[in-house]
C-alpha cells in the first residue's frame, strides 16, 4: 500500500460518491488481506504493538514459538509472554534510543524447549505518525544445538588424539623392555 493512501482516501472522501468508496474499502480489504496472508505464511514470529506495550497483532508463529492463540492474546500486555526486557522504558524510547534495535536472544520452555532470538523495531522507523513497535521473533534452536554438536565432536576428536599420542608414548617403552 502506497504512503499517505489513507490520508488521501480521507481528505477525499467527503467528495467521494458511494460507489467510488466502496470501491476503496473493498481495496483496503484486500490490501490488509494480502498483508496478513503474508504474514501468517512466514516462518518468524511477529508481534505488532500499540504505544502502551499492547499486542495488536500476532501470526500463528509468534502463538507457536511462545505458547498462545494468536487471537487470545490481542491487547494483553507484551511483558506477559517476553518477560526480558522493561518494556514500558522501551515504549518510552525516543528516535535515538531505537537506532540501536533491542535485540535478544530467550530461553522458551513451554509449549516446547527452544531458544529464540527477537528484536523490536519501532514503527515509528517505518511511518514518521506510527507509534508503538513490532516484534521478530525467530527459532534459533537448530543452528544452537548444530553448534553445540560440532563442539562435541570436535572435543570427542581431540581426545581420540590425546589417546592416541599417549598410546604411541606408553608402547614405546614397552617395545624397548619386551626387546631387552
Amino acid at each position: 500500500m502506497k504512503s499517505g493512501f489513507i490520508d488521501k482516501l480521507m481528505d477525499r472522501i467527503d467528495r467521494l460518491d458511494p460507489e467510488s468508496l466502496q470501491t476503496y474499502f473493498l481495496r483496503l480489504a484486500q490490501e490488509k488481506g494480502l498483508l496478513e496472508t503474508i504474514f501468517e505464511a512466514i516462518q518468524e514470529g511477529i508481534l505488532v504493538l500499540d504505544p502502551s506495550g499492547r499486542i495488536s497483532y500476532a501470526n500463528r508463529a509468534a502463538g507457536e514459538l511462545l505458547g498462545f492463540a494468536p487471537d487470545a492474546v490481542k491487547g494483553q500486555h507484551v511483558s506477559r509472554h517476553l518477560r526480558e526486557l522493561d518494556w514500558e522504558k522501551l515504549m518510552r524510547f525516543d528516535g535515538g534510543e531505537w537506532s540501536r534495535l533491542v535485540r535478544q536472544e530467550i530461553e522458551v520452555v513451554y509449549p516446547r524447549h527452544r531458544i529464540v532470538n527477537f528484536y523490536v523495531v519501532p514503527l515509528s522507523m517505518i511511518e514518521v505518525r506510527a507509534s508503538g513497535a513490532v516484534v521478530i521473533l525467530r527459532d534459533v534452536t537448530p543452528e544452537r544445538e548444530n553448534a553445540a554438536s560440532l563442539v562435541e565432536s570436535e572435543r570427542l576428536n581431540a581426545i581420540r588424539l590425546l589417546a592416541a599420542g599417549v598410546a604411541h608414548e606408553i608402547g614405546n617403552p614397552l617395545n624397548a623392555l619386551t626387546i631387552h
